[in-house]
């Protein structure tokens, strides 16, 4: 069972008691370590950091800290998960938690089903997201939190990408390749690129873009 640090409990829960019905269903899989007040986008949210346990440590191959974000707002916009990149990209949790999974609960009674949609046109992380209602109403199911993650965790097929990769989050691999046609470049070579359908040419040459754009000194254009 995990626990809520002393300075989340004497500082941001005091003063959000009612945050506290929907958090505790968490502890059966993290340790709360950090809390605070935050604005973006024109709107408050409450930011959590939690420590997965051991066990769950094990189960989902987590490791670092995780961010949750509360909003209290009874619809989700696309702002509320352009907060959530804000956050995550900013300190205290940069360097901290986890870049590529989040948790996020909302108020909204179709959280669920915005989020899926999101999610589809998304490759910069995993949003885990809970129905704040539905964690009020889980005591006593110490295992709804970890159901609820490997459900939305699990069922993602991370190479399913409708579109290429436009940032370095997901691409991995092909490094001697980059390097080769990265030389070819500055020597001014030609080079040209062949595969299959979706199997990562458009990505390869993003990739290489933001590799030769890096060194300030090539200028690359991209025609499709």
């Amino acid at each position: 069972m995990g626990t809520i640090q002393k300075e989340v409990q004497d500082g941001h829960l005091s003063r959000h008691e009612n945050e506290l019905r929907w958090l505790r269903p968490f502890l059966s899989a993290f340790d709360i370590t950090w809390a605070s007040d935050r604005r973006a986008h024109g709107s408050n949210y409450s930011v959590y950091f939690m420590r997965p346990t051991p066990a769950t440590q094990e189960t989902f191959g987590l490791d670092q800290e995780i961010m949750l974000v509360y909003s209290k707002y009874d619809s989700l916009e696309a702002r509320t998960f352009q907060s959530i990149e804000q956050f995550i990209n900013d300190d205290p949790a940069r360097g901290r938690v986890d870049r590529l999974f989040a948790v996020l609960v909302s108020e909204s009674a179709n959280a669920n089903q915005w989020a899926a949609e999101y999610a589809s046109t998304n490759e910069a992380r995993t949003i885990a997201v809970f129905s704040a209602e539905s964690l009020r109403n889980s005591a006593g199911d110490a295992w709804y939190v970890r159901n609820k993650i490997a459900s939305q965790v699990f069922t993602r097929d991370l190479f399913d990408f409708r579109l290429p990769l436009e940032r370095d989050t997901y691409f991995f691999g092909r490094t001697a390749l980059l390097h080769s046609f990265k030389d070819g470049v500055k020597r001014g070579e030609n080079r040209g690129l062949f595969g299959l359908r979706k199997t990562g040419k458009t990505s390869f040459l993003y990739k290489l873009r933001r590799e030769l754009s890096e060194d300030g000194n090539t200028i690359s254009l991209f025609y499709d």
